[in-house]
């Protein structure tokens, strides 16, 4: 098997044998990933809000929000995965590359204007919470 076709199978459920199963499957994992990612930002950006301040409570969302958008750069980039080994790794490196540029440029703005980088950085760790939330209720579901 391929590196760009073993990461595709690797990076996707699957649930069925064909390619738009497996699709539909990146589709719904978006979306759960998405709302507890929101479901986990909203208590934490209310936690923080309740102990800190303002500042704080939007530094979680941008963080929040960033790692979204960080999710969405990923599925993007599996989703477009050629089969050539060679061409994905280069395609990975150079995503993975972006994708920790577009981080860091979105921190040191925040940080500019005053905004807590630790409450960014709550904000990717909620998005990673819903990561672990997701395989566990999944791997639940399947009775692993």
């Amino acid at each position: 098997m391929k590196m760009a076709t073993s990461f595709r199978v690797w990076a996707m459920p699957v649930t069925g044998s064909s390619a738009p199963s497996n699709m539909s499957d990146l589709r719904k994992l978006k979306q759960s990933v998405t709302r507890l990612t929101l479901a986990v930002g909203l208590i934490v950006s209310g936690i923080c809000y309740a102990v800190f301040d303002f500042r704080t409570f939007i530094g979680v969302w941008i963080g929040v929000f960033t790692a979204l958008a960080g999710f969405e750069m990923i599925i993007r980039m599996v989703r477009s995965l050629p089969d050539n080994g060679e061409d994905g790794r280069q395609m990975g490196r150079g995503s993975y590359a972006l994708r920790y540029a577009f981080y860091a440029l979105v921190l040191a703005v925040g940080a500019l204007r005053h905004v807590p980088v630790l409450a960014m950085l709550a904000g990717f760790v909620c998005h990673k919470l819903s990561l672990l939330i997701y395989t566990y209720q999944n791997r639940q579901k399947g009775g692993e």
